[in-house]
């Protein structure tokens, strides 16, 4: 059974275009985790400030595997999400 993982940023207005760049940026590297099946960035079509990153993995024990790699890639994450989102980091 797969595992999605969903991440839902309000983004600032004047930040979209640079979360977007560095969402495209940081993607190969999360695909590259072993059993990720895919990622991508779903942009609302009435608020393009509202994204939803969703990640797909083949089973939750690839997750798990990876989930030390995962925590350093957030740690990374977290200025630019708190630079670019209304609500910073949570």
């Amino acid at each position: 059974m797969s595992v999605l993982t969903l991440v839902e940023a309000n983004v600032k207005p004047e930040s979209v275009n640079e979360f977007k760049s560095y969402m495209k940026e940081i993607f190969p590297g999360t695909r590259a985790f072993k059993g990720c099946r895919g990622i991508q960035l779903q942009i609302n079509q009435d608020d393009a400030t509202n994204m939803i990153a969703v990640e797909e993995y083949s089973t939750s024990r690839c997750q798990d595997h990876e989930r030390p790699k995962i925590r350093k890639v957030k740690k990374q994450q977290q200025y630019h999400f708190a630079k670019c989102t209304a609500a910073g980091v949570r």
